[in-house]
């Protein structure tokens, strides 16, 4: 019998204690409660917004892509948005609408990419392709260390390797330095 008694005692003991402790942390209770059901709603409602913000300039982007040359110039300013969306698929696309038209000048091009290279927004295989764009744009007029501070050979990415050793070796060949040319030529002849 006393052993049925001491267990009632331990029962309301910690009976009290718990209310005790419910009762002196009621608030701090409430909060974390309250928090643990509202980041949830905050982290949907931010996934909500951001594909709502997605499917906007998407649907801009793609009015860009069936619209003529002309209209895509006289818009330059909101396709130059788009390309720093944070969705890496959108603004690869309008980076290369706006380096695809025939009507927007090459030193707009060239100033659009220098500002997203700046804006380092981008995976590094993005960068190494931007860079290579730009290579591209700029290879009649650049000097060669402009060249070789573009495309250092130094890539991680094998494949961006190997394209900016060609760029490099078509470069020294243009400008008929045949000898650094063979350099790079070796280089290419290694991978």
């Amino acid at each position: 019998m006393s052993s049925e008694f001491e267990k009632e005692i331990k029962e309301d003991v910690l009976v009290d204690k718990a209310l005790n402790f419910f009762a002196s942390y009621k608030t701090y209770i409430l909060i974390i409660g309250f928090l643990l059901i509202l980041f949830p709603i905050i982290y949907q409602v931010k996934i909500l917004l951001d594909k709502k913000k997605n499917e906007r300039e998407l649907e801009i982007l793609s009015g860009f892509i069936s619209k003529n040359e002309d209209n895509i110039s006289k818009n330059l300013n909101t396709l130059e948005k788009l390309t720093l969306s944070k969705n890496t698929i959108i603004s690869s696309l309008s980076i290369n609408k706006i380096l695809d038209s025939e009507t927007i000048k090459k030193e707009e091009k060239i100033k659009l990419l220098d500002n997203i290279l700046n804006n380092k927004n981008f995976s590094e295989e993005n960068i190494e392709s931007l860079k290579i764009k730009k290579a591209l744009l700029i290879f009649d007029n650049m000097d060669e260390a402009e060249l070789l501070n573009l495309l250092n050979n130094k890539n991680k990415i094998d494949n961006y390797r190997n394209i900016n050793l060609k760029l490099i070796y078509d470069f020294y060949l243009s400008k008929e330095q045949y000898n650094k040319a063979e350099e790079f030529k070796k280089n290419l002849n290694e991978k």
